[in-house]
């Protein structure tokens, strides 16, 4: 349980100085480069996080809280995929 919290606190504080996707697309949108949003959706599909409204019975929605909103995907408990 300690290790599964400590993960945990290190995932979100990793995520507190990433921009958000919306903060890139709205950066994409403005200079036409894509690659930063390409970037981290690759990154996500690579790590298994997707933004989601729903899970797979098997899997738990899990969202954070950062400086423009809410970000949700789905984790396997125990952090298997």
């Amino acid at each position: 349980m300690k290790t599964s919290i400590l993960l945990l606190a290190i995932f979100l504080a990793g995520c507190a100085a990433r921009p958000s996707l919306e903060q890139l697309e709205d950066e994409a949108l403005a200079s036409g480069d894509w690659t930063a949003v390409e970037h981290r959706e690759a990154m996500n599909r690579k790590r298994g996080l997707t933004e989601v409204a729903e899970c797979p019975v098997h899997q738990t929605k899990v969202c954070v809280e950062d400086g423009s909103g809410d970000s949700c995907f789905c984790a396997a408990p125990g952090g298997r995929r």
